[in-house]
């Protein structure tokens, strides 16, 4: 098991050495069919996961605000320790969008690195980091920006790029 008060800061320092790695690696992708990605991303990250203990880290949790439902809100608001001002403290709505979030970092529901609604949590926070769903090539730079937020998104692309061959300098350009 990993050490994650040293392995957050370290994913965090990679991510921001190989943001023009990550642009290539984008790049190369495009050569890839769709379902050859999906099917070794999966596979990665299903094993990748299936090791990792989220809550020794619980990062996403501190910096990430997950979408929400109007159910899930609600829900929410019941189970928080002030259901009529959880909605305007806790929630907001994206202007444009209209796609209502969690706000507050970290999240309320956090404690000591634990969901205490984990059975009822949303629908975003249950399928995070949403490795697993279909057409990943095209979701790949959402995916790459929790490159250096979560240790399961850093280690499977790593582990994809070894699974296609992928290193810096020598792939072929794409036009």
């Amino acid at each position: 098991m990993y050490d994650m008060q040293l392995v957050i800061p370290f994913i965090n320092a990679q991510a921001k050495m190989k943001i023009e790695e990550h642009r290539l690696f984008r790049r190369y992708l495009l050569t890839i069919p769709f379902p050859v990605i999906d099917d070794m991303l999966h596979r990665i990250a299903s094993k990748i996961q299936a090791e990792t203990d989220c809550q020794t880290c619980a990062n996403c949790c501190k910096i990430l605000e997950p979408e929400l439902t109007s159910d899930e809100s609600e829900r929410l608001a019941i189970l928080s320790t002030n259901p009529t001002c959880f909605a305007q403290e806790c929630t907001k709505l994206e202007p444009g969008t209209q796609i209502l979030f969690m706000k507050a970092k970290p999240c309320i529901f956090l404690q000591n690195s634990s969901c205490s609604v984990y059975s009822q949590r949303p629908d975003s926070c249950a399928n995070y980091p949403h490795l697993s769903e279909p057409r990943s090539k095209f979701r790949m730079a959402r995916i790459i920006d929790q490159y250096g937020v979560c240790p399961i998104v850093f280690q499977s692309i790593e582990a994809l790029k070894e699974h296609i061959g992928f290193a810096v300098g020598t792939m072929l350009p794409v036009s």
